[in-house]
């Protein structure tokens, strides 16, 4: 799969859920296409390599969105994570082996008011930090660390 799949994608006004699960040459431009989805409430882009920060600011902007799995995505930084606080539905988010997150992004994902669950494992500078300040989700029912 390409950049240009999701472009297709863009084109469905219904589409709720895209999964992109190793689609290993996917670039930004896939998120760009897909944030006209306005339907979106899912998207798995495990193991997409080539995304960044710029990807997740562009899904940011699909407000129905609840799930986000950008595990693997290993050029994400706290910045991606701060773009999601935009998602006021997000309920799950899996990040887990982006190695460059910190305790940073664990304090932007407290800012999501329906967080539900959440994986960091293999996110090598979390700290205790990061739980103190998930502990603040209300509604959080798992943790992964």
């Amino acid at each position: 799969m390409t950049d240009t799949a999701a472009h297709h994608l863009s084109a469905s006004a219904q589409l709720k859920r895209v999964d992109f699960e190793e689609c290993s040459r996917l670039t930004d431009t896939s998120a760009e296409h897909l944030s006209k989805c306005e339907q979106l409430q899912s998207v798995n882009f495990w193991r997409c390599g080539k995304l960044t920060d710029g990807a997740v600011a562009h899904l940011a902007k699909c407000s129905q969105l609840q799930t986000v799995d950008l595990g693997c995505c290993r050029n994400l930084t706290d910045v991606a994570v701060k773009h999601l606080t935009k998602c006021q539905s997000l309920e799950t988010v899996n990040l887990a082996e982006c190695g460059m997150l910190t305790d940073i992004a664990a304090k932007h994902l407290a800012m999501c008011p329906r967080l539900r669950s959440v994986s960091f494992a293999w996110c090598g500078y979390m700290t205790d930090a990061a739980a103190m300040h998930l502990a603040r989700c209300s509604d959080l029912r798992k943790a992964i660390f």
